[in-house]
């Protein structure tokens, strides 16, 4: 009999389900975030045709950057609460097998949040012609299947918290950038705008170069050793989804590193106080 004071028994270990591609986008938290942030581009694009702005010129870019920040800022803040101060997150990076296939309902939510991102961004991205780039095709397709390797474990859920969450942080601040790049009017005739504008350069150049450029690579190196050593052990599940995830990471992460390039190139520009050609900057 277990006395008054004794430590209580530790809660059964996570069940998440595994999910299939006709699944995941039929998952109900998946269709919430596509369709819901489907629905407030919509309506942002109505408003800011209606009421004159520096905006007006491409409201369909306006509507999708102020949108975007919504799942931006709750992908930062779970990401980081995770990475940071979960300690059933924390206890799954202890081993190569628990950061490759331990369960979390956190990161399995936040997957599915991700996918259901993905499936927006891809349909805006094919609605407004002015977003229609290749590069932003590729990323958003590789960030899909990427997303739906963990789902079909669920796999990786250790890595989601990463690549799902906490490197967003870096997206927030670029919200904002992209929004004073497309649309000068913003700040060029304010002081108040024009030291934003700076202040959001500035915190987004910092973050996507320590996050992205910086710890991006450190975990993929540390997952490519945890696929060895499972290996090497015997242990390996789901090879299909491990080799897919590893192409797609592979792909996005010389992608964050040619990004990097331009952050810093751009950066040593702005501390030069030279603004010249900042709207090529993201081209």
């Amino acid at each position: 009999m277990r006395g008054l004071f004794s430590k209580p028994p530790p809660p059964p270990p996570p069940v998440v389900p595994s999910l299939t591609l006709w699944e995941a986008f039929n998952d109900p938290w998946v269709q919430q975030w596509a369709f819901g942030l489907l629905a407030l581009q919509a309506v942002l694009m109505v408003v800011l045709s209606i009421i004159p702005s520096p905006m007006s010129e491409d409201v369909g870019v306006a509507a999708h950057q102020l949108t975007i920040a919504v799942p931006f800022a709750y992908a930062a803040y779970h990401g980081a609460r995770l990475w940071f101060f979960d300690e059933a997150f924390a206890a799954m990076g202890t081993s190569a097998h628990g950061r490759l296939y331990a369960a979390s309902e956190d990161c399995f939510s936040l997957t599915r949040f991700m996918f259901g991102m993905q499936v927006f961004d891809l349909m805006v991205t094919f609605i407004v012609p002015s977003m229609r780039k290749l590069e932003h095709l590729v990323h958003h397709g590789l960030t899909l299947a990427t997303a739906l390797c963990g789902l079909s474990g669920p796999y990786l859920m250790y890595q989601a918290g990463f690549f799902f969450g906490l490197v967003e942080i870096s997206s927030v601040p670029l919200v904002f950038v992209d929004l004073f790049r497309k649309y000068p009017a913003l700040h060029e005739k304010s002081k108040i705008g024009d030291a934003l504008n700076e202040f959001v350069r500035l915190s987004f150049a910092v973050t996507f170069l320590l996050i992205r450029c910086v710890m991006w690579p450190v975990v993929v190196m540390q997952l490519v050793l945890d696929l060895i050593s499972v290996y090497r052990a015997g242990q390996l599940q789901g090879g299909f989804q491990m080799m897919i995830f590893g192409c797609t990471c592979s792909v996005l992460t010389f992608l964050q590193l040619y990004w990097g390039y331009k952050v810093v190139a751009a950066t040593v520009k702005m501390l030069k106080g030279d603004r010249s050609d900042r709207e090529k900057e993201a081209q």
